[in-house]
């Protein structure tokens, strides 16, 4: 776990995750404690797809390429799920790291007088399911194309998205996003924990298909180093002609 979190966190991906929610708190504005898990959400979404796009890539572009190609098919997956976990509980820290930015700004409770903290541990609940399906979703992405640019874009793609004002309409409290499109002046609504349990879903069915794409690529490799040797072979053959 402790070489897993070394490799996952080098020290540019904690200065700009941390200068993201900084700059957000600061350019952001907020009426109500409400409003800021709105914010957060959606804004936590996009950082997710950008932090967790390189989990398996960044194994296949670095030194490590050819000592992690001989590890078994189980080793890769725990290597992959792990780093994936760590990252997702690193951004729950930086999200409610950058929750508390937004104090600054003196928001107000909430419109109906309810507490702050209801709005804080239902944003509590809503994070985790949500940064695990973004970071999934551009890991996989990056995986399936074979490239992190391509893995991010796609991923981008889908979150801005899911975070329109058609996507609200189309998918209501199913929308991943559900709960920064709930009525803040109803804080115990809690239908958005039907989205919250479509993350869930969706991030188990992407991670139950990295076995076949990781696999895939394995494949590929093998094909690729057979017809190296034979264009090799070929041209020594044609050589000693």
């Amino acid at each position: 776990m402790r070489t897993e979190s070394k490799i996952s966190f080098p020290l540019y991906k904690i200065c700009y995750s941390l200068a993201f929610v900084a700059v957000l708190s600061l350019v952001r504005g907020v009426s109500s404690v409400a409003e800021i898990g709105n914010v957060m959400q959606q804004a936590m979404g996009i950082l997710a797809v950008v932090f967790c796009a390189d989990t398996y890539m960044q194994e296949v572009q670095s030194s490590r390429a050819e000592v992690f190609g001989l590890y078994s098919m189980r080793k890769k997956l725990r290597v992959v799920y792990t780093r994936l976990a760590v990252q997702t509980a690193y951004l729950y820290g930086v999200s409610i790291l950058g929750y508390g930015c937004f104090f600054w700004q003196r928001p107000v409770s909430s419109w109906d007088g309810d507490p702050a903290w209801v709005s804080f541990l239902m944003y509590l609940a809503a994070m985790p399911a949500m940064l695990l399906f973004c970071g999934t979703l551009s890991m996989t992405a990056a995986n399936l194309l074979k490239n992190l640019w391509a893995g991010i874009g796609l991923g981008a793609l889908v979150w801005f998205g899911l975070i329109s004002s058609g996507a609200d309409e189309l998918l209501g409290k199913w929308n991943v996003f559900s709960f920064a499109f709930r009525d803040i002046q109803r804080t115990l609504d809690v239908s958005w924990l039907c989205g919250t349990g479509c993350s869930l879903l969706l991030a188990a069915a992407m991670l139950a298909a990295e076995p076949a794409i990781l696999g895939r690529q394995q494949t590929g490799k093998k094909k690729k180093s057979r017809n190296m040797r034979k264009s090799v072979s070929r041209e020594e053959d044609n050589y000693e002609y």
